[in-house]
């Protein structure tokens, strides 16, 4: 049994010919740190530069920083969730912080229509939403695991629960459960 995404949401993601940018949010949560790390990219892995500095975007009053990033589309079938992250290694910070991140990290992903984000940038070189910002989707209760970190790159193995599992381990069958196959 295949996951259900919206055909609207699906139609929009895949389309070559799309008028309107998508954002990709990214909220980090490491249990070893105080603070999730919140990053933002155009959906193609690009970012837009004002004032010579990456441009960073508010969402829900939380300051997401400007960072290249190559989000692969998550696997939509039966099996448990999976994809893979790759950021580039450009400056030494982002080599430490995925260095000693916990084993696995929290990892939600949102996709927001740039067209709520006015052209204009404030002090922080950030843009505030002038409307409330249009989801066209999100992926939450992820996980972040697997870092690679090499000279140029990071790369991250992104991975879900199995829904299809009950706690157990075992799959709610027709023996086990004989009231939900009535």
């Amino acid at each position: 049994m295949a996951r259900i995404i919206d055909d609207a949401v699906q139609t929009e993601l895949e389309s070559p010919g799309r008028s309107e940018l998508i954002l990709c949010f990214l909220t980090v949560t490491d249990p070893t740190r105080d603070t999730p790390a919140r990053v933002v990219c155009e959906e193609n892995g690009n970012i837009s530069f004002a004032n010579g500095l990456a441009i960073n975007y508010y969402l829900d009053g939380d300051l997401y920083y400007g960072l290249p990033f190559r989000p692969a589309r998550m696997s939509d079938d039966d099996r448990p969730a999976r994809a893979t992250l790759t950021v580039p290694a450009y400056h030494r910070l982002i080599l430490e912080w995925f260095r000693v991140m916990q084993n696995p990290a929290r990892l939600k992903i949102d996709f927001y229509a740039a067209s709520a984000w006015p052209a204009a940038v404030d002090a922080d070189n950030a843009r505030t939403p002038s409307t409330a910002p249009n989801r066209v989707y999100l992926a939450d209760k992820l996980w972040l695991r697997n870092v690679a970190a090499g000279g140029t790159e990071i790369s991250c193995e992104i991975g879900g629960y199995d829904f299809t599992q009950e706690p157990l381990g075992k799959r709610a069958t027709k023996n086990l459960c004989p009231d939900l196959y009535r």
